[in-house]
């Protein structure tokens, strides 16, 4: 009965994560589209910490905050 408390927080968060990597991978496919072909570029690289997904960002959003914060990194 003790273990159920367990279980239950990591259920919520399994169904949490599928449902924010599936977004991930429905907009990598959006912009693929819209973009590239497919073949053009690899969008996804796992590693044993982590995936990690090519995302389309704004150059002036990083430059502000380079700008803002000077010396916090990329």
């Amino acid at each position: 009965m003790q273990w159920i408390l367990l279980y239950v927080p990591v259920y919520l968060y399994s169904i949490w994560d599928s449902r924010r990597t599936t977004i991930d991978i429905n907009k990598y496919a959006i912009m693929a589209d819209k973009n590239w072909t497919a073949s053009e570029i690899n969008p996804i690289t796992f590693s044993s910490l982590e995936n990690n997904f090519l995302d389309k960002r704004k150059n002036w959003l990083a430059i502000f905050w380079s700008l803002i914060t000077p010396g916090l990194g990329h």
